[in-house]
């Protein structure tokens, strides 16, 4: 059984792939950018992708802070932010369903 192609099914694709793209295009920014230098990344006109690319960008990070304190503190707040909501919203929502 083969699908029709309507008009009201082709403005639904084309928007929804035009809404994602909106939604993509900041992330794939960051990640260009993350692969430039630093001299490319502070250079005006700016350029959209890395004329070298600056693999060692992802490996430096965790040699210049200490990343994996930060990611271990993020969640450990995170975790334990979700369990008191949990917490919380257990009893509420057996107290709201009982009445």
């Amino acid at each position: 059984m083969k699908k029709t192609l309507s008009g009201k099914r082709i403005s639904l694709m084309i928007s929804g792939w035009m809404l994602a793209l909106v939604f993509a295009v900041p992330y794939i920014h960051m990640l260009l950018t993350a692969l430039k230098p630093l001299d490319e990344v502070l250079t005006i006109p700016t350029t959209y992708t890395p004329t070298t690319w600056a693999w060692d960008n992802f490996t430096g990070v965790w040699k210049e802070i200490p990343l994996a304190t930060f990611i271990k503190s993020s969640l450990i707040i995170s975790l334990s932010a979700t369990l008191i909501v949990i917490a919380i919203a257990i009893p509420a929502a057996y107290y709201a369903a009982r009445n």
